[in-house]
């Protein structure tokens, strides 16, 4: 990635990095809610680029009245990550109820005004949901 901006040095400090340890809130958090292999990397990404971009909430139940949760939110820029997974096992997210509702429940976020970005877990692994961000964070730094 671009070494001329912080996020862009942040994300290849990132994707260069030795895996970093699992400190003892972070595992408590992974028991407390188990997640797809794409969210808890996505997750340790963000989190070591926290001076750069913010951290997000997680798991969060954005519309009022629905059971659906969404696997990170940032509030103040009003934008929502999402981790598809399953995408060649004809997982949840690829059938067609699972889609559906994944449909309905994208298009509700976005009717409050948020930005729905939706990442498979190969996109995650190989750094492109990082840049994404970088250029979505980038002009709000």
């Amino acid at each position: 990635w671009d070494d001329s901006t912080p996020l862009g040095r942040a994300i290849n400090r990132v994707i260069r990095s030795a895996p970093t340890p699992v400190t003892k809130h972070q595992r408590a958090f992974m028991k407390a809610q188990p997640k797809s292999e794409g969210e808890e990397e996505f997750f340790f990404q963000v989190t070591k680029i926290s001076e750069v971009i913010p951290p997000a909430d997680r798991e969060v139940r954005l519309i009022e009245g629905r059971d659906w949760r969404f696997d990170f939110v940032w509030f103040p820029q009003k934008i929502v990550v999402e981790i598809e997974g399953g995408v060649y096992t004809q997982g949840r997210h690829t059938r067609g109820k699972g889609f559906t509702e994944d449909i309905r429940k994208y298009r509700a976020a976005e009717d409050l005004g948020y930005r729905v970005l939706r990442f498979t877990t190969n996109m995650v692994k190989s750094g492109e949901a990082l840049l994404v961000l970088e250029r979505i964070f980038a002009p709000l730094i």
